[in-house]
């Protein structure tokens, strides 16, 4: 019997991969954790990213907003002006005006006097020597911006070494100051310094009280070109001025006014007379014409008309007064005894602008109503380079001297003057400027006012305006 076989056993091992398992899916998850992770990262870059592209395209629209207006903002000059150096004292608006003590000068004056009928070959150019002996100190009243007002004495130092000259400048309050409120002086060197201009200040005076010198060292002396002991002698020639009111100190006083107060003004006499234009620059009826429309022979003497009448177009005429005149600038300043609530401002003037000229020409031709022309500024200079007045177009005649020129502000840039007569002269005018007519009352003590070149008026409204102080000057031989 054959042998059954025995039943073999098979081995076999049971693995447990469930931890495996378990760290395979874990790391799984973390796999998945990390991704989303950098996912989160990546959003927030691209977030940031985004939100600077918008920052950078918000500053970019301002700077073109700002960019797009400064261009169309609108551009303004600024004059840079030079003030010399001095010890605690406002800035002034004045004009130093210093003229060599005798100087030969051609001036031009035009023969423009009134006949009842016109006659050109009446107008004729002369030319005359003038000669001027002494320096004449022209400070200008800026109502509105400071009352105050300064005049000044300047003295030509020899034999101090380093020293070229020696200033005073005193500074009234106003015209009717009994002394000056405050007075310095200083030295004007030879030698050229870091030191703008050269200037050192040499004492200071204050009210009534004694002057106070600077008291001064080598480094001081070294730095002017000079020595101690020259600039104390320089200082010893500080001429101060008086305790006394300024148009009372070396400047010539104002004559009393001929009309009496009060009083009504007599028709004027009959006889001959000639006639010009003028315009009143204050509320207290001051009026400024030309010097030969109140001068009855039109020559270097001042010859003046027997009476003076101001026609204002109404009914009554009104006598007035010379206050003062100047022959080489041929400016008058005359007054009515009346308050003149319409009067004239003034302003600056630029070549090229559009102006009017008012005026009463040729009235015995033309009639007695006043005439309007209009023009240019054609040069800031007159007749050979006379920087006292200005060339305009408007057509200027016997009649019109001494009225006002007028620009598109309503402003008196200009005081009508003359024109030149010929067939080689075509429409050659000439006027004083405004500048040097508010010099000249500065220098007399006449208050004026400034106008401000701001808007724009229509030209029929400056006329308008200009009529309510523009008056015709009648002189009576």
């Amino acid at each position: 019997m054959a042998e059954k076989p025995s039943p073999k056993s098979i081995e076999y091992v049971e693995n447990d991969f469930s931890s495996l398992n378990t760290h395979v899916d874990g790391i799984l998850y973390n796999e998945k954790q990390i991704s989303r992770l950098k996912k989160y990262r990546v959003d927030r870059i691209r977030i940031i990213q985004f939100a600077a592209i918008i920052l950078l395209l918000g500053l970019l629209a301002i700077m073109l907003a700002i960019a797009y207006h400064w261009l169309k903002a609108p551009v303004y000059k600024t004059i840079e002006v030079e003030i010399p150096r001095v010890v605690e004292v406002p800035v002034i608006q004045t004009v130093e005006v210093e003229i060599p003590k005798v100087v030969e000068v051609p001036v031009i004056e035009y023969i423009t006097k009134i006949e009842y009928v016109p006659d050109p070959a009446k107008s004729i150019v002369e030319e005359v020597p003038v000669y001027i002996e002494k320096i004449i100190r022209g400070p200008i009243q800026i109502v509105g911006v400071n009352d105050t007002f300064s005049f000044f004495r300047t003295e030509e130092i020899k034999g101090i070494d380093g020293v070229r000259l020696v200033k005073v400048g005193a500074s009234y309050e106003s015209t009717s100051s009994p002394f000056p409120e405050k007075q310095w002086c200083y030295a004007v060197g030879k030698q050229k310094t870091m030191n703008t201009g050269n200037h050192l200040d040499l004492g200071t005076k204050t009210g009534k009280n004694r002057p106070i010198y600077k008291s001064l060292n080598q480094s001081d002396a070294k730095e002017f070109g000079s020595s101690v002991e020259d600039l104390n002698r320089a200082a010893k020639r500080c001429n101060w001025f008086a305790d006394r009111p300024p148009t009372n100190d070396g400047q010539e006083s104002l004559p009393p006014s001929s009309i009496e107060s009060g009083k009504p003004s007599l028709p004027p006499k009959a006889g001959s007379y000639g006639t010009g234009t003028g315009f009143f620059i204050n509320s207290d009826g001051y009026l400024v014409t030309n010097q030969h429309v109140v001068d009855t022979k039109d020559n270097n003497t001042i010859d003046a008309c027997s009476s003076i009448w101001i026609d204002d177009g109404t009914q009554n005429k009104q006598q007035a007064s010379i206050i003062n005149q100047n022959i080489k600038l041929d400016l008058a300043v005359l007054r009515i005894n009346n308050k003149t609530p319409n009067y004239a401002k003034f302003g600056n003037v630029r070549s090229g602008e559009n102006i009017i000229q008012l005026g009463f020409p040729l009235t015995g031709l033309l009639g007695e109503e006043m005439r309007v022309t209009n023009g240019s500024i054609s040069a800031l200079s007159g007749i050979r380079g006379d920087k006292n007045l200005l060339q305009h177009s408007a057509p200027s005649h016997p009649g019109n001297s001494g009225g006002p020129i007028l620009n598109s502000y309503g402003l008196v840039v200009g005081v009508v003057r003359s024109g030149m007569v010929g067939e080689e002269y075509q429409n050659i005018n000439f006027a004083i400027k405004a500048t040097t007519a508010q010099n000249f009352f500065g220098k007399n003590a006449i208050n004026f006012e400034m106008g401000e070149n701001t808007k724009r008026i229509e030209m029929e409204d400056v006329v308008e305006a200009g009529k309510k102080f523009t008056v015709k000057v009648i002189c009576y031989n």
